[in-house]
């Protein structure tokens, strides 16, 4: 069962960019509900701007839901270049949002 939806969540999330780690707040546009065994995976897509006008794609594997809208969550991502088009990279980090 696949339920579409459109919300708006805010995080911050922590990403190692030219080997520096760089704090960057989103916003998350896009949401697709998985149910699947038992379990919500929620896919979201973040597009947002880079160096160089490069794109990120997140895939949310696993969420967790904290006090009020805060969501803390594991997650890969893509990277992709200037051209226009999203090009698949093998899986470059797993991070997760530190508590602060």
């Amino acid at each position: 069962m696949f339920a579409n939806f459109a919300a708006i969540f805010s995080l911050t999330l922590a990403k190692t960019l030219q080997s520096h780690l760089v704090y960057l707040k989103i916003i998350v546009d896009n949401i697709i509900n998985i149910f699947a065994e038992n379990i919500i995976y929620r896919y979201f897509v973040c597009v947002f701007r880079l160096r160089k006008n490069s794109f990120v794609m997140f895939h949310i594997r696993q969420v967790k839901r904290n006090r009020g809208t805060r969501i803390r969550l594991l997650f890969t991502f893509e990277t992709a270049v200037n051209d226009g088009r999203l090009k698949k990279a093998s899986p470059i980090e797993k991070a997760k949002n530190q508590r602060r």
